[in-house]
């Protein structure tokens, strides 16, 4: 009987054992598989929301992104959930995994609006690499860095309002009273008929003395001399004017940047004023007119009195006083233009018909470029990469030329670079900027062009006579150059606004205006030039990278909203995300030794967690 309970014991230890073993081994089984199903409920789920991405989006402008109208946690937990419904769907009650989700956390979102745009930027850097148009992108690096090296050489405009103000103010109006007194000062042919007189009786009394003669030449001594201390005053009034006209020309000169250390007749006349002044001072000093009786003892020192007088006569007759001809007022008249044509502004001057231009506007409210901390630093500068968003705009935008259907904005390559809220304002703004731009590429070659240069010195010269203020020649010469650039420009811009191309490089070939007629350039385009979207690409390539990228995201977003749906915002549209999800499982067979930790005090269920990162 012993031997047969001992037996009886022995065998259902064994068989304990062994069923143990087994539920052990089943239900490591079972755990195996539990893992792996969470795992490919996560990432099934997880690429499923991404696969949900706004199919519109992507085949307007090649943007991968979901649109979270719904948040991506609750698409993803019902992905999970229906997977995990699917598993009892053929068989129910057989389901021996028992898996649940127990917490979803989706972190990381990568919103295409943060990050300063760089998530949108790594998605137009992966259009252009697939759109194979990379060879583009390198020839509009060359054309950038040629625009920028000729555009550093560009100066401020002259401003032609203020030798407008100048001609009006106080500097004119001393220079005309100065000029008035100088005038004055060069009429001596009464002095010259004194001089002549009374020279010539002293020379006959030298040689032939008597005392009635001698009567006569003292007193007509005297006459010359009245007279000379008359235009004395007038030489002094002259002096302190010129030095005042000195003083304000020298402020005017520095306040508008302009050295010059040429002189002008002005500074020759005080030269001469000065001379006359220092000789009239030391005849002074002899004393010459205190003497009562001239007799052969003093005649001599009358002599040489009337001779330096004579010197000072001399003097004032070389007194420069200027007189405009014809031929000034001529070229004063083609300066006057020149003003009348930058003050009319670019675009009325460029376009054929600026009563067809769009009127089209948008609002401002939840556009991406009005969101707060956009600023981002760290975004890319190099040329080469603002040169694939300026290219990827130019694929998908259009502009004044050719403009895209169905848009908010008609001129769309004109808003990534204004951001005007109008788009009049922003080709009004383009086209300034290109002008602008093309003025100074202009400059740079018109100050080499030898030719062009003698003709604007010569109008230069022709304002300071007119103007009467000398000076300004200097300030003149350079007004000319910026204008004859500008008006270059302008003729520029006409060509490319109707289609035509123009050289990003002035040459002497590709010149069309005349100084004299600055508004008749014609519009014969350069074959080989750039064209108004190319430009455009430029500008964009060359400013701040965020700007090109957010109002980008602007336009696709207003247009989306136009054509497909109303409430698309770009600010709720992610193009990856990390996620965390715990499930749980409770323990069917038996609790794992080795795992028998992870069993939870409130429902002993095994719980695992599955990390996901995942992006476009």
């Amino acid at each position: 009987m012993k031997v047969k309970g001992s037996i009886t014991i022995y065998l259902s230890m064994i068989l304990i054992s062994v069923m143990l073993l087994v539920n052990v081994i089943g239900e490591s089984a079972r755990i195996s598989a539990v893992q792996a199903q969470i795992k490919s409920y996560t990432y099934m789920s997880a690429e499923s929301a991404l696969a949900g991405y706004g199919r519109q989006v992507y085949e307007d402008y090649g943007i991968l992104l979901v649109w979270e109208k719904q948040t991506v946690e609750s698409v993803i937990k019902k992905n999970i959930q229906d997977n995990i419904n699917m598993a009892d769907l053929n068989e129910p009650g057989l389901n021996f995994l028992g898996t649940n989700l127990v917490n979803l956390e989706v972190t990381g979102k990568e919103y295409l609006t943060k990050k300063g745009g760089q998530y949108f930027s790594n998605q137009i850097k992966s259009y252009i690499k697939y759109a194979g148009v990379m060879e583009t992108v390198e020839r509009l690096v060359k054309e950038c860095e040629t625009y920028e090296n000729c555009n550093d050489q560009n100066k401020n405009k002259c401003d032609l309002n203020i030798v407008v103000d100048v001609n009006k103010g106080e500097l004119q109006e001393l220079v005309e009273n100065i000029n008035s007194i100088v005038t004055g000062l060069k009429e001596t042919k009464d002095l010259s008929n004194k001089y002549d007189s009374v020279s010539q009786k002293i020379e006959k009394l030298q040689s032939d003395f008597n005392k009635k003669e001698g009567k006569k030449v003292l007193k007509e001594y005297r006459e010359l001399m009245a007279s000379i201390e008359i235009k004395s005053k007038d030489v002094d009034s002259a002096i302190s004017k010129i030095e005042v006209y000195e003083r304000k020309k020298e402020q005017f000169l520095k306040k508008n940047s302009y050295t010059s250390d040429a002189k002008d007749y002005m500074d020759t006349n005080l030269e001469i004023l000065e001379k006359v002044r220092d000789e009239i001072k030391r005849d002074k000093e002899l004393n010459v007119l205190k003497i009562k009786k001239l007799d052969s003892g003093n005649i001599s020192k009358v002599k040489k009195s009337i001779s330096n007088m004579g010197k000072v006569i001399s003097e004032m007759e070389s007194l420069i006083t200027l007189e405009s001809t014809e031929e000034d007022r001529d070229n004063y008249s083609i300066f006057e233009n020149l003003k009348d044509f930058i003050d009319s502004g670019v675009l009325s001057q460029v376009l054929e018909n600026p009563e067809n231009v769009s009127k089209n506007t948008i609002s401002g409210s939840n556009l991406p470029s009005t969101l707060k901390g956009k600023k981002n630093n760290s975004l890319s500068k190099e040329i080469k990469n603002k040169c694939v968003n300026a290219l990827y705009a130019g694929l998908k935008f259009g502009n004044y030329n050719n403009p895209e259907k169905n848009t908010v904005l008609k001129y769309e390559l004109e808003y990534v670079i204004s951001g005007k809220d109008s788009d009049k304002e922003n080709l009004a703004s383009v086209v300034e900027k290109i002008a602008l731009a093309k003025t100074g590429i202009n400059m740079a070659y018109l100050i080499t062009d030898k030719e062009k240069i003698e003709q604007v010195s010569a109008i230069a010269a022709s304002v300071a006579i007119v103007t009467g203020l000398p000076f300004l020649e200097p300030v003149a010469k350079g007004v000319l150059i910026s204008a004859w650039s500008m008006a270059e420009a302008v003729n520029d811009m006409k060509i490319l606004l109707s289609g035509g191309k123009v050289a990003l490089t002035k040459s002497k070939g590709g010149w069309r205006t005349s100084i004299g007629n600055i508004t008749n350039g014609g519009k014969k385009e350069d074959s080989k030039g750039l064209s108004y979207k190319e430009y455009c690409q430029i500008l964009i390539a060359v400013q701040n990278t965020g700007d090109s990228l957010y109002r980008i995201m602007d336009l696709i977003q207003i247009n989306i909203q136009k054509r497909y749906n109303s409430e698309f915002l770009m600010s709720k549209s992610l193009t990856g995300f990390k996620l965390k999800a715990t499930y749980e499982t409770a323990p069917l067979f038996t609790a794992i030794p080795i795992v028998v930790n992870n069993l939870t005090e409130e429902n002993n269920a095994y719980k695992y967690s599955m990390a996901y990162y995942d992006s476009y």
